[in-house]
């Protein structure tokens, strides 16, 4: 039981560890194409991904 909730503990901070990196390279690849892309795309883009990613998550969860 209590090996049980270190594992999960373990993987709630690896999620944590991936969300932050995720919104670091989002925070960053926005400034580098801001000067070739107006916001309104960079907004579209970044909307895309997250519903592919989110669309795809939601396929491999039948259950």
């Amino acid at each position: 039981m209590i090996g049980n909730t270190k594992l999960k503990l373990f993987a709630a901070v690896i999620l944590m560890f991936i969300t932050i990196a995720s919104f670091t390279v989002m925070a960053v690849g926005g400034r580098y194409v801001s000067d070739d892309l107006s916001t309104f795309e960079i907004m579209m883009y970044l909307s895309l991904i997250g519903f592919l990613l989110i669309f795809g998550f939601l396929i491999t969860k039948k259950g």
